[in-house]
């Protein structure tokens, strides 16, 4: 009971000494501004968000006639039941239609699958760099670099020609090949965390007799975890939006992302009203929410890799 009520004390004094030392913070102009602007920022993001929804909620007609306005609003749900049923993909060159269960499914297969091999490459070149100092791997650092900065543009054509030569095209092991590579921002990453990573740790290990690779993945990857795990969740949200892959890569396997993209272009006069559209992309979200409520300390947490105690 003593060390709870300890634990309390300590907890309530943090928060007030950091309390105050917001209140300092916020005595500088310049932080000041920053912050009113932050606020503005969130505010204008909430705002959007409930627009959303209210106006989902609300019939077309009264959309058309009040479009921001919450006075005397009928909540309806006429317009998920209307996106449930038309929210669909018609297969290229089949009767098939696909429907919301199959794209959720296409999509959480994609979008949970497609991050493992870029952030599994990334890691083991990412390491090699930080760790192995070499000339072959200054080489490579400067390679990732260079192509940060050369935009690729007009690849598409020649990129489905050689998806169909390698028989890869439409298959989402193929896809998911494409994905091995490493460069951009999370090799950089890595590669900064990888060098924090104390070399002490590594040395104690083969002393006790561990090999290279027990000390990557045992040690060195177990302390840059919180990082990957940071990276997955972002590739996910990324994977999850990506129509453009699916649309041009995966015709036979559509994902949500792609039928919201579909559903937009459709001429159907009920899926052309703005609220029905409002609906589906809500749709579309909730799986995303989800992930935001139950990872948001992952999101949004600080990087810490160990340390050695003295």
């Amino acid at each position: 009971m003593k060390s709870e009520a300890k634990k309390q004390k300590f907890a309530k004094e943090a928060r007030k000494r950091a309390w105050l030392a917001s209140v300092r913070l916020l005595k500088n102009p310049s932080v000041l501004i920053l912050y009113i602007i932050m606020w503005l920022y969130v505010f204008s993001l909430l705002f959007l968000g409930g627009w959303l929804i209210v106006s989902s909620l609300k019939s077309p007609m009264m959309f058309e006639l009040f479009p921001f306005s919450v006075k005397d609003m009928t909540l309806s749900f006429e317009n998920y039941l209307t996106a449930y049923q038309k929210l669909f993909v018609q297969l290229p060159s089949s009767s098939k239609k696909v429907y919301l269960g199959g794209l959720l499914y296409n999509g959480l297969s994609y979008a949970m699958l497609s991050p493992l091999p870029g952030i599994f490459v990334n890691a083991c070149t990412a390491y090699i760099c930080a760790k192995f100092k070499s000339s072959l791997t200054k080489v490579i650092y400067g390679v990732v670099i260079v192509t940060m900065f050369i935009p690729l543009v007009g690849t598409t054509p020649a990129t489905l020609i050689l998806y169909k030569k390698l028989m890869i095209y439409d298959s989402l092991l193929g896809i998911l090949i494409t994905h091995a590579g490493f460069g951009g921002t999370y090799f950089l990453v890595l590669v900064g965390c990888f060098e924090a990573v104390p070399n002490s740790l590594s040395e104690a290990a083969k002393i006790d007799g561990a090999s290279n690779f027990r000390v990557m993945f045992s040690i060195n990857f177990r302390m840059v975890m919180t990082t990957m795990v940071g990276i997955y969740i972002l590739n996910f949200i990324t994977a999850w939006n990506d129509f453009n892959t699916p649309l041009m890569y995966l015709p036979s396997r559509p994902t949500l992302a792609y039928g919201l993209w579909s559903f937009k272009g459709s001429s159907d006069p009920y899926v052309s009203q703005i609220p029905v559209q409002l609906a589906a992309v809500f749709l579309s979200m909730i799986p995303i929410i989800i992930l935001f409520v139950f990872l948001k300390n992952k999101i949004m947490g600080n990087l810490v890799v160990g340390g050695v105690k003295g």
